[in-house]
């Protein structure tokens, strides 16, 4: 999107009743962002292992290109935006409002290059997802229309296959009032073709209609159905009915009551022996304010899910209970806890077939989280502690995971404020004649620093620092299951009162692989950027 400045404006006599109500705000834009940038990257090492999710700009590139016409966001205008390098990763995008914005147009497309950093070579992978859509409001209703397409091309060493999957995803939407509520219809299609034919192909046609009713000034009624019309690999036709109603009562001027209740008819196979038949859903969530800042929420959702096997010789309903529950508030002025927890129970597991019978899910998962916030001064002081535990009694397996985190930031002076983080995550795992369980359960740890400096009026300094690893004894030798990281970022920056930058950084990044030093790279960027807008 492009970058707006905006600055409000409010005027208003004090002391006077009566007085004219304050005058609207007022918005000033650039009409024009033209920011661009000269990168040089120097490896050393591993290059495919440091794109491997992404390719960043090499030598010139547009950190944003747009123009703006029209000064007024609710009215008519146009916005065209372009980011990245044509030759590398990319994102372009614009907007056209109309007719005092009854009438919206946009389109984007973004492209990114990664690699799949395999010891022999392997060639660049690809996506590229681009949308269109269109929105038009006719009196009290609306309808939008949506088309997205999403190619990607992924190519992995061997023994895996590559990979070039197309997924069209086109949508309709009419929303409009109705009494007091609103009613939607909607009809949508997703189709998915893989190019290599390693997967089938799947096309998901879904219909939906919601109507929303306020009754009376304490309930909101919302009732829908939902068709889901799926085939897969060209096979017969598999359909999903959803009938649903959920609501929020006001109990008490500090006490809501939120409910629902969802229904599932379905023709669904999800293993090659069984299918899903009916599936149940009711939830409920209650919220209360209580004096003194303090507020609580509690919540419960249970699911069963009905399964027949092919041979329709046994009905299995596996069913889950979830609870979940959350506590905020003030212990004083300037200190503030949070804690929330839930809770999952899995009963009526359904049957395994294999020469291993034993289940392979979680029947009880259950976890706690807590955040104490202390605002001192100009500062914020913040600490987290969260435990999980998941069980598996079929299996006689436990994992316990601990994380924690530690951080803050201040204000030192007017012109001088920093920031730090310090995370930590633990894993403890056994299994019943798996020895060696644990050890698949990394633990990782992640710092963080920074400093932002007003050297004076018009020039600026950041800097960060981060450093990242994980701890594993990693077996199988995974790559990248055991790795630490370093990285600087340090920039200055020139800002001139009409609002035009020039950028000089510098980003010094070391990654290593405890596993295999294969993996190891060492990189550092040097960038000069100007930023104008007109």
């Amino acid at each position: 999107m492009a970058l707006l400045a905006f600055s409000c404006v409010f005027a208003q006599e004090e002391g006077k009743s009566g007085a004219e109500p304050a005058a609207p705000p007022t918005v000033v834009r650039p009409r024009a962002v033209f920011d661009f940038s000269w990168i040089n990257w120097e490896f050393n090492g591993n290059v495919r292992k440091f794109k491997q999710y992404a390719t960043p700009a090499d030598g010139w590139s547009i950190g944003e290109a747009s123009y703006l016409w029209g000064n007024d966001a609710r009215n008519s205008h146009f916005l065209g935006a372009f980011r990245g390098a044509p030759e590398d990763d990319y994102w372009t995008g614009a907007e056209l409002l109309l007719f005092h914005g009854t009438t919206a147009l946009g389109g984007s497309l973004r492209r990114n290059k990664f690699y799949d950093p395999f010891p022999l070579l392997v060639e660049e992978s690809e996506r590229e997802v681009g949308e269109a859509t269109l929105a038009q409001a006719i009196g009290p209703a609306r309808i939008a229309l949506r088309y997205q397409m999403d190619k990607q091309d992924e190519y992995f060493g061997a023994p895996k296959e590559p990979l070039r999957q197309r997924t069209r995803f086109m949508d309709a939407v009419l929303g409009t009032e109705l009494g007091d509520g609103r009613l939607q219809l909607g009809v949508s299609e997703r189709t998915y073709w893989d190019r290599t034919n390693v997967l089938p192909d799947t096309d998901v046609v879904r219909y939906d209609a919601i109507v929303s009713q306020q009754l009376g000034p304490r309930l909101n009624l919302e009732g829908g159905y939902l068709q889901h019309k799926i085939r897969v690999g060209g096979g017969d036709e598999n359909e999903v009915e959803t009938w649903l109603v959920r609501g929020d009562l006001d109990l008490g001027e500090a006490t809501t009551l939120g409910f629902g209740f969802r229904y599932e008819d379905l023709n669904l196979p999800t293993v090659q022996n069984a299918a899903l038949r009916k599936r149940y859903e009711t939830t409920g969530r209650l919220n209360h304010r209580f004096g003194g800042g303090w507020s609580a929420a509690v919540g419960y959702r249970h699911l069963e899910s009905e399964r027949i096997r092919t041979d329709r010789s046994e009905i299995e309903v596996p069913i889950r209970d979830a609870w979940t529950g959350r506590v905020w508030g003030r212990l004083a002025p300037n200190l503030k806890l949070s804690v929330r927890g839930a809770y999952d129970h899995l009963r009526g597991w359904p049957t395994v077939v294999s020469d291993d019978t034993r289940a392979l899910w979680w029947d009880d998962r259950a976890s706690v989280r807590a955040q104490l916030d202390w605002f001192v001064g100009t500062g914020t002081v913040y600490a987290t502690l969260a435990h999980a535990v998941n069980v598996n009694d079929d299996r006689d397996a436990t994992l316990r995971s601990t994380s924690v985190a530690l951080g803050g930031s201040f204000e030192l002076t007017d012109r001088l404020s920093v920031f730090a983080e310090h995370q930590r995550e633990n894993h403890r795992a056994r299994a019943a004649g798996e020895p060696d369980f644990d050890a698949y359960f990394p633990g990782g740890v992640l710092s963080t620093l920074g400093v932002s400096a007003a050297l004076s009026d018009q020039w600026f300094f950041t800097g960060t620092y981060t450093e990242t690893g994980t701890n594993n004894s990693n077996l199988v030798f995974e790559p990248g299951g055991n790795y630490k990281g370093k990285y600087w970022s340090l920039a200055l920056t020139h800002r001139r009162p009409d609002g035009n930058e020039l950028m000089l950084g510098w980003m010094p990044w070391r990654f290593w692989d405890k596993t295999n030093p294969f993996y190891d790279y060492e990189t550092q960027a040097f960038v000069v950027s100007a930023k104008m807008r007109f």
